[in-house]
């Protein structure tokens, strides 16, 4: 199966939602570890998540030409 689904990465219209996407699972992650009630979160699989949505973004980058970067969660 193609990584980005049947057509390809997404076009740079497309990375916008993609990158709320991204900070949203963040700040959800983040606060659901928090939560002292709540069960051990799955960060493998938060992390997996992140990591493709993030070389999603890597490769819209790159189609669109070197000057355009992925944000990066965490770098500050």
């Amino acid at each position: 199966m193609h990584p980005y689904g049947l057509g390809g990465p997404p076009s740079a219209p497309s990375r916008r939602p993609l990158t709320a996407s991204l900070v949203e699972l963040r700040e959800a992650g983040d606060t659901a570890a928090g939560e002292w009630w709540q069960r051990a979160l799955p960060e493998q699989r938060l992390l997996a998540a992140e990591q493709a949505g993030h070389r999603t973004l890597a490769a819209t980058a790159q189609r669109r030409g070197p000057t355009v970067h992925a944000p990066s969660i965490g770098a500050e």
